[in-house]
C-alpha cells in the first residue's frame, strides 16, 4: 500500500508539477508579450516625410517586374 501511494504521489506531483510550470511560462509571456513582441520585431524605419510615389514613378515599374519574376 505504502509502494502505491509513493506512486501515486510521484506521478501526481511530477504531473501537476509540469502543468504548473507551464502555467507559469504562459502567464510571464502574457506579462511581458509588449517586450518580447518588441525585441521579436524591431520597428522598421520609413521616412514619413517623403511623399508617396506617383502613378507615373519608375518604381512601380520596378515591382511589377519584381513581382513577375517572383511568380
Amino acid at each position: 500500500m505504502r509502494v502505491a501511494l509513493r506512486r501515486v504521489h510521484l506521478w501526481l506531483g511530477l504531473t501537476l508539477g509540469l502543468l504548473f510550470a507551464v502555467i507559469g511560462l504562459t502567464g510571464s509571456a502574457l506579462v511581458f508579450y509588449v517586450g518580447i513582441d518588441e525585441g521579436l520585431h524591431p520597428p522598421s524605419r520609413s521616412d514619413a516625410a517623403a511623399p508617396a510615389p506617383g502613378w507615373g514613378a519608375p518604381v512601380w515599374d520596378r515591382a511589377l517586374a519584381t513581382g513577375r519574376a517572383a511568380g
